[in-house]
């Protein structure tokens, strides 16, 4: 399946810049979606190369991104990776990589592991906000019934964001189960 992209408009990931000045050719780069019935799904997503109406940038054409689908450079959608991170999450990479590619899905267990170690990065943003006004406080098993997985996962009661999560030893911080706010 091919998607083609309509917009008028993209701001200049490198200067912010909004521009309205379409060339006439575009990019196209399959993204890797969550697998169904035992197979892997692709979307070809055509975007357009924008001219930066800044003449003071530093690049002078580039593509359009898509916020919320796709990250910039990545092969893989927002949603597969949340997925992947869930399921390592639960069980290990190793063992979320054998469930994906059961389902259909191409991905190493290397790659689950960038994710997951992405998830740790916006932890760490999350640890230096001040903005939480209700904290909430739940215990998990990271794998299920294993008892010696128990954590204790730190939410933001409005937000729904998670904080941080701790193992019982108190002293392994573990990534969080969402990444960019899901």
């Amino acid at each position: 399946m091919i998607w083609v992209t309509r917009s008028q408009t993209a701001a200049c990931p490198f200067c912010g810049t909004l521009s309205t000045t379409a060339r006439h050719d575009s990019f196209e780069k399959p993204l890797q979606d969550l697998p169904q019935d035992g197979r892997a799904v692709y979307h070809g997503v055509q975007r357009q190369r924008y001219v930066c109406a800044n003449p003071a940038c530093e690049r002078d054409l580039f593509v359009e991104r898509l916020p919320g689908f796709a990250d910039d450079g990545e092969r893989k959608t927002l949603r597969f990776q949340r997925a992947c991170v869930v399921r390592a999450l639960d069980s290990g990479c190793k063992p979320a990589e054998d469930a994906l590619k059961r389902e259909g899905a191409t991905v190493s267990n290397d790659t689950i592991a960038r994710y997951v170690k992405a998830a740790a990065r916006q932890l760490e943003s999350n640890l230096a906000r001040n903005d939480v006004r209700v904290l909430a406080v739940d215990d998990i098993d990271l794998r299920k019934g294993d008892k010696s997985s128990g954590c204790t996962v730190f939410l933001d009661e409005e937000t729904h964001r998670v904080l941080i999560i701790v193992r019982d030893d108190r002293t392994k911080m573990l990534p969080m189960a969402r990444v960019h706010n899901w």
